[in-house]
C-alpha cells in the first residue's frame, strides 16, 4: 500500500485530504508542518466593505457560522482549496485565483472597482506574498486583520524520518508555500540524513513548488489546477 505524507495542520483541509488519499487505496502519514493558533479579533463595520479576501483556509475557519452579513460579501481566495472551504462555510459568491498571490491580485483588479469601497483581508501572521501592498498600489483601500498564526514544527519527528528512510513514503503533499518552505528547511537542517530520492513531492501550485528543493526528490509534481481533486490525482 502506498504511503503519503500529509503536512497540513489539524483542520478540515487535513481531514479531507486524508479521506481522499484513503479513497485511492493509500495510507496517509501525518506530519503537520505547523499548528494553528486562532487570535482574538473584532470585525469592523461590514457595511463599508465591497469584498472579503482570504489567502488561507485557516482564516476561513475563524468566521462565525451565523455571520450572514459577512458571508453575503463577494469572496476572493488564492486557490480552489480555500474557495471550497469558503463555500462550505456559507459564502455565496466565491472567486478563486490559481493558487498564486499575483493571480489573486489580478483577479481582484479585473473584477472590482477601487472606488466601490475598501476590501477586508483576513490573514495569518505570516503570508506568502504581499497582497496588501499589491492591492494598495492598484488603488484599493485594504483593511487587514491577523486572525491566526502558525506555530511551525521545529524538527522532523523520528518516526517520520524512519518512514522516509526505511519503509518508503511514496509521496509527500504540500498545499501552501510556507509549509513547503518549512519542510525544506527542516530536511536541510536535520542532524541525521533524510533520503527523499525515492519520494515524490506533490504541490498544489507553482508557488508551492518553488519552495521545494527539486534535486532532493524523486520528482516534483504540480497540480494542473489548484483544487483538491486534481491535486490528489497525482498520488
Amino acid at each position: 500500500m502506498k504511503k503519503v505524507l500529509v503536512t497540513r495542520p489539524e483542520g478540515p483541509a487535513k481531514d479531507k485530504i486524508a479521506e481522499m488519499i484513503r479513497a485511492k487505496g493509500a495510507e496517509p502519514v501525518f506530519c503537520p508542518m505547523s499548528r494553528i493558533e486562532f487570535l482574538p479579533f473584532t470585525l469592523p463595520s461590514l457595511n463599508v466593505f465591497q469584498a472579503i479576501v482570504f489567502t488561507s483556509g485557516n482564516a476561513v475557519g475563524t468566521i462565525d457560522s451565523d455571520d450572514r452579513l459577512l458571508k453575503s460579501l463577494p469572496c476572493f481566495t488564492v486557490g480552489d482549496a480555500t474557495a471550497e472551504l469558503a463555500r462550505e462555510a456559507g459564502f455565496v459568491s466565491v472567486t478563486s485565483a490559481n493558487g498564486d498571490v499575483l493571480a489573486l491580485t489580478d483577479r481582484i483588479i479585473e473584477r472590482l472597482d477601487p472606488l466601490a469601497g475598501p476590501l477586508l483581508y483576513l490573514k495569518g501572521a505570516e503570508t506568502a506574498g504581499d497582497l496588501d501592498s499589491k492591492l494598495s498600489a492598484a488603488g484599493f483601500s485594504v483593511e487587514s486583520a491577523v486572525v491566526y498564526r502558525a506555530v511551525w514544527l521545529e524538527k522532523i519527528p523520528e518516526n517520520i524520518k524512519f518512514e522516509i528512510n526505511h519503509t518508503r513514503l511514496d509521496s509527500a503533499t504540500f498545499l501552501s508555500p510556507l509549509a513547503a518552505r518549512n519542510f525544506t528547511k527542516l530536511i536541510d537542517g536535520s542532524d541525521t540524513p533524510i533520503d527523499l530520492s525515492l519520494t515524490k513531492a506533490i504541490c498544489m501550485s507553482e508557488a508551492v513548488a518553488r519552495e521545494i528543493n527539486e534535486e532532493a526528490w524523486e520528482g516534483v509534481l504540480t497540480s494542473p489546477k489548484p483544487n483538491l481533486n486534481d491535486f490528489v490525482k497525482l498520488i
